[in-house]
């Protein structure tokens, strides 16, 4: 820690961050005031805060700022939004390939 985060920590400074998730089609948001000079990882082992997120598996879960992936150790700075992705179900191309058969299908169908 340097000298200047020694220095804010002894005047209790906090930063506001926000983090968002979604939980199905829900989108949740907490919005927190913590400590300046926390990691990603700091945030999220907090236990009141782990209770308050979806269970996430810490090998596989992707992170981001603002839409930029980023690793657990990043540093958080104040008005950041932490972003918590959820994986995919499905592959984005293979879901427009089946789209574009079943229309395809529709249209013969109504042409015989």
């Amino acid at each position: 820690m340097d000298s200047k985060t020694q220095f804010e920590a002894a005047l209790g400074k906090r930063i506001n961050i926000q983090i968002c998730f979604a939980i199905g089609a829900d989108v949740q948001t907490l919005e927190l005031e913590i400590a300046p000079n926390l990691s990603i990882q700091n945030v999220l082992d907090d236990s009141i805060i782990s209770q308050q997120l979806p269970p996430l598996s810490r090998e596989n879960v992707k992170l981001g700022i603002f839409g930029k992936i980023k690793s657990m150790d990043a540093e958080l700075r104040d008005g950041d939004r932490l972003e918590i992705y959820q994986p995919l179900l499905a592959q984005p191309m293979e879901s427009r390939r089946r789209r574009a058969k079943k229309q395809l299908n529709t249209r013969q169908i109504k042409t015989s």
